[in-house]
């Protein structure tokens, strides 16, 4: 939240920033996944993509959700076949990410 703070409210923060710990459930951290800003795209360890929208529509789509975060989603196929699906979604059908604006 320091960019809202800093760029939305003007307010210079006095609080210490933590990283997020790592998953309780033994999988693989969003730090592992790579963001490629060309395709707007995250790549997965397995390889696979995940994307805020896999579908095209003609009026273009809001580049962030009202509550200004983007969600980026697997394809239900490409997570089902992708080896290493124990150790990044053990309980889940796919893998998500979401990013702030502010990130």
């Amino acid at each position: 939240m320091p960019g809202w703070l800093v760029e939305d409210q003007s307010i210079e923060p006095q609080i210490p920033v933590f990283d997020k710990p790592a998953r309780k459930d033994g999988a693989f951290p969003a730090t592992e996944f790579i963001y490629d800003p060309d395709t707007d795209a995250y790549q997965c360890p397995g390889g696979r993509e995940l994307r805020p929208y896999w579908r095209d529509i003609p009026q273009g789509r809001p580049k962030f959700d009202k509550d200004r975060v983007k969600r980026f989603q697997a394809r239900n196929q490409g997570c089902a076949a992708c080896p290493p699906k124990p150790k990044c979604t053990p309980r889940r059908i796919v893998r998500k990410i979401s990013l702030s604006k502010h990130e």
